[in-house]
């Protein structure tokens, strides 16, 4: 990526993936897809999930949504009368009151909730424990729909890792749906990160971190005297690896800039000119400038409210540019 980098795009690319993943809660050294193809099949093999599952588990819950929860919970989950008649280990709980015992058949016990099968009215019952004090019972139950994908996801991954922790009769099938829905919510992950790092305008020296915008303004010579702005719409650097050096000290301008104060009324988001973005940038930098008391950053980053959606503007000294600068600008002069 020329002078402005120290590592090549691809580096930089896996470097803002890798990023991505660590917020999963897994730390992978290198090899975003590989490094997922390993761990599956390393957890593909484990008798018992470790303790990292229970922070793994809470991004895959929309992963486990499917046409009908039940009969993934049927596939991978044993129901509650199945392991009473078979004496399977329960799990940490209290003996059983009358009632479950009544319900057993449409009952599937999990870590933390109870799943209620009502039939025939699409919806699901899911029973946890709260403390005596706010339940006669010191249960809760709660009714949820099943196109609620997050709940009943939630619940559904509740039961099967129940199954794969307390090694129940189907924990090999319920680890196999787990360990694979997230290596598939990994794998989505890396998809939108590859997605994010192609289009964005900008890029940290390190790959971390990214700048998004609709149009860049590329400023030289000493502002606020006699500069020169050079304009482009934002795809002349996100469709390309011609990316702007992302400087650690980019100030992100909170709120949105009022652009009414330079355009006139009603100018669309979809419709406004290079021009128009150069008198919204030197307005943005003005406005800026001054609650900075006179300091004028390098980089910045301004948003602003237009009819039919925000425009974001990336403002930078051409130092931080590629050189030579792309084709496709419009030069404004001040």
């Amino acid at each position: 990526m020329g002078a402005l980098f120290s590592k090549p795009y691809e580096k930089l690319r896996e470097a803002f993936l890798l990023g991505r993943l660590e917020e999963s809660g897994l730390n992978f050294p290198a090899d975003p897809y590989g490094s997922i193809d390993r761990f599956g099949s390393t957890e593909g093999e484990a008798e018992v999930p470790c303790a990292a599952w229970e922070k793994r588990l809470l991004g895959i819950s929309n992963v486990l949504v499917v046409d009908s929860p039940f009969e993934l919970l049927n596939c991978g989950a044993t129901r509650l009368d199945e392991l009473m008649a078979g004496k399977f280990v329960f799990g940490p709980d209290e003996p059983f009151s009358s009632l479950y015992e009544v319900l057993a058949l449409n009952l599937y016990l999990g870590v933390h909730n109870r799943i209620l099968i009502e039939t025939g009215k699409g919806r699901m019952i899911a029973m946890s424990d709260v403390p005596r004090s706010e339940a006669p019972k010191g249960l809760e139950a709660r009714s949820y729909a099943l196109d609620d994908e997050e709940a009943v996801g939630a619940a559904v991954r509740d039961v099967l890792f129940a199954e794969w922790k307390y090694r129940r009769p189907k924990w090999e099938m319920a680890k196999t749906i787990i360990v694979d829905a997230l290596c598939e919510e990994l794998r989505r992950r890396c998809k939108d990160a590859e997605n994010a790092f192609d289009t964005a305008v900008a890029v940290s020296e390190d790959g971390k971190k990214i700048v998004h915008a609709d149009w860049v303004v590329i400023r030289s010579g000493r502002w606020p005297q006699k500069h020169t702005s050079v304009v482009y719409p934002a795809s002349v650097f996100s469709a390309s690896r011609n990316k702007i050096l992302r400087v650690a000290e980019c100030t992100f301008q909170r709120g949105y800039f009022e652009a009414w104060r330079v355009l006139p009324d009603n100018v669309p988001v979809e419709t406004i000119s290079p021009a128009q973005v150069g008198l919204v940038s030197q307005g943005a930098i003005k406005a800026l400038t001054h609650s900075l008391m006179g300091e004028h950053p390098d980089m910045m980053y301004a948003a602003c409210a237009l009819p039919g959606g925000n425009l974001r503007i990336l403002i930078c000294d051409k130092r931080f540019c590629p050189n030579p600068l792309p084709k496709g600008g419009i030069v404004i002069k001040r």
